[in-house]
């Protein structure tokens, strides 16, 4: 075994391209290794030090490791610069082909008359599609901006920009075996749809919104190799016409499919085979996908993380995805929201990492499911949560605990069916309790024994709540800052009760002399003023400062 020595200036010719290890030196120890690093990805404009001194982190190494270092510094310095050379190379072969359909989107007559028709263009050699029909971010930063008298920005932008948006050509025939990167390709392109079956997309990595707003597209996709897409986020967003076959891709390797199908309002494609067990973000993929009820019961959605607005507006989606295992989701906000068919027993749901439900079954006009053994701990607001869920009656709630919650809010606004007994539930915490039963017709637990000293808002509360009548009369309200409508329309709930309620802190009392002095003027009795609409408080107002009775 050779001596180990310290290193000073050994190795004269490694060369520092600021990157990881290299292929040719994964066979050295750390010590050596670690300096011999990567080509792939350096800079244009690299640094190198002939004499660099390798060894200020290192003590020592063999001089074995040493020989080896020198004896491939000379060839990989040469294989580095060739590789950048590459690369350059290829970076300019893409730009001249964007470059090539801009000028044919802005004077198509001129340009084939210089490199032939579109559909017979050389592109064996392109490696990227990205922004090639779409408008790019540099394109619109490159824009003039002037600030109007309304106080905002006019943007002038060259209209050319925009022609690529309007291109329809055929290029079926189009060699894309090369092509890695397909992102934002036809976006915005809305007249667009060309046969682009035959084209061999197995090297694209990324395609980010390819067809998003393409809103004529319908091609059929169904033989497309998309087993290297990493990405497939807003990839048919609002492209409305789609409705291609895709139930074949493999999709394993995707972890985004964010967007990829909303405001696809004509897709109702069968994606029941797909394998999505490596997706993180769902958020918003089937968001307005008016027409898609496909079964997804068995896909695999354990590492998903996000479902915000998955199904916003998929008015036609009832599917059973009670089996779904959703332990790692942390936002659901909106998941259901206007999904007004879906009604599914989510029971056995395990949502305790789930930190936002806000409005989670806003409008999902047929849920009724149940969501007992669910745990909420970790929710800090269930505003508008069940908000005109007209059917759901609320099976399950009573257990929920909601110590951590700070605001109610139109929590079962227009919840008509609402039933459930929610008299233990723990809201020492909640600061707004507005709109909360707002039209809760069907609503009548005892809450008598809640803890509402920190509420500073229960303005409309029970407005509509017809069958609420629980006395409440001992409830802490001197925290209270609106409680205007509060009771409006409770037409079973006795005002006599809460006389003795301390308003002091609301604005209505603090107001009062206007109050009273149009309550006075009317001349009317209690019930009267609510159907008017004037606040409790107006009228507690008025009775103590003038004397008015509850007969």
């Amino acid at each position: 075994m050779p001596p180990k020595r310290k290193l000073e200036h050994v190795v004269t010719k490694t060369y520092n391209l600021r990157r990881s290890i290299p292929q040719r030196a994964r066979y050295l120890p750390d010590d050596i290794a670690s300096y011999i690093v990567s080509f792939i990805d350096a800079p244009i404009d690299f640094e190198f030090d002939h004499d660099r001194d390798i060894g200020y982190e290192r003590d020592c190494v063999d001089d074995q490791d040493l020989f080896k270092a020198a004896q491939i510094s000379t060839g990989f310095w040469r294989h580095a610069v060739k590789h950048r050379n590459s690369i350059v190379k290829q970076d300019r072969i893409n730009k001249l082909f964007r470059s090539r359909v801009r000028f044919w989107c802005r004077d198509r007559e001129w340009c084939e008359s210089l490199h032939g028709h579109i559909s017979t263009w050389d592109t064996s050699k392109v490696t990227s599609f990205r922004y090639l029909f779409s408008v790019t971010e540099i394109e619109c930063e490159n824009a003039m901006y002037n600030l109007n008298d309304d106080g905002f920005y006019d943007a002038e932008i060259d209209e050319y920009v925009f022609w690529v948006t309007r291109f329809n050509d055929d290029i079926s025939g189009w060699d894309t075996a090369k092509v890695t990167d397909m992102s934002r390709c036809f976006q915005g392109c809305e007249l667009f749809n060309q046969d682009l079956s035959r084209w061999n997309v197995g090297r694209v990595e990324d395609m980010l919104s390819i067809f998003s707003c393409a809103t004529e597209f319908d091609s059929d996709l169904g033989l497309w190799d998309v087993g290297r897409v990493k990405t497939m986020a807003c990839m048919f967003y609002s492209a409305s016409m789609f409705n291609g076959d895709v139930e074949g891709w493999n999709v394993g390797e995707v972890t985004s499919t964010r967007l990829m199908f909303c405001g696809a309002e004509s897709f109702k494609g069968d994606l029941s085979s797909w394998n999505v067990q490596n997706v993180t973000d769902m958020s918003s993929m089937f968001s307005q996908a008016s027409e898609f009820n496909g079964d997804i019961s068995r896909w695999n959605v354990g590492k998903v993380k996000d479902m915000t607005r998955m199904f916003l507006v998929a008015s036609k989606f009832n599917q059973d995805i009670s089996g779904w295992n959703v332990e790692n989701v942390t936002n659901m906000c909106s998941m259901f929201s206007g999904a007004m068919l879906f009604n599914c027993d989510l029971s056995t749901w395990n949502v305790s990492n789930v930190t936002v439900m806000i409005q989670m079954f806003y409008r999902a006009e047929s849920f009724n499911g149940s969501l007992s053994n669910w745990d909420v701990s970790r929710l800090k607001s269930l505003d508008n949560i069940f908000c005109a869920a007209s059917s759901f009656e609320g099976e399950g709630l009573s257990s929920w605990d909601v110590k951590n919650v700070r605001s109610m809010t139109s929590t079962f606004n227009g919840a008509s069916s609402f039933i459930a007994d929610i008299s233990g539930w723990n809201v020492e915490n909640v600061t707004s309790m507005m709109s909360m039963f707002y039209g809760a017709a069907s609503f009548s637990a005892d809450i008598s024994l809640w803890n509402v000293a920190k509420v500073c808002s229960m303005r409309q509360m029970f407005y509509g709540a017809s069958s609420f009548s629980s006395d409440i009369s001992t409830w802490n309200v001197s925290n209270v800052r609106s409680m205007s409508q509060m009771f409006f329309n409770a037409s079973s709930f006795n005002l006599a009760t809460i006389k003795n309620w301390d308003v002091r802190n609301t604005w209505e009392y603090k107001n009062r002399h206007t109050n009273a002095a149009i309550l006075q003027t009317l001349n009317m009795r209690s019930m009267v003023f609510l159907e008017l609409g004037f606040s409790l408080v107006g009228i507690l107002s008025y009775m103590y400062h003038t004397g008015f009775s509850w007969g």
